[in-house]
């Protein structure tokens, strides 16, 4: 994905994706460097995408984030396949 939205609470730009399931060593490595946030084991459709590092904020739709990311992956796979 591209950059990572603004937090819509405090307008910053430090911003990391949520993370779901059980964290394996690069979800744990990834989280020390602090370039994702741990959401737990049991994920919703409504359970949050975005952690905002600043204010800790948590926003958006996990189904949404989801959706976004299987677009993108289909749209190189198209690309892809058209070469």
């Amino acid at each position: 994905m591209g950059k990572n939205p603004k937090c819509p609470k405090c307008g910053a730009e430090n911003t990391v994706p949520i993370s779901y399931g059980f964290p394996v060593l690069d979800m744990i490595e990834s989280y020390h460097k602090g370039e994702i946030e741990l959401g737990g084991c049991c994920v919703t459709n409504d359970s949050p995408c975005w952690y905002c590092k600043d204010c800790k904020n948590r926003w958006g739709k996990h189904s949404e984030y989801m959706d976004r990311k299987r677009q993108e992956l289909l749209g190189r796979f198209e690309k892809h396949k058209e070469e």
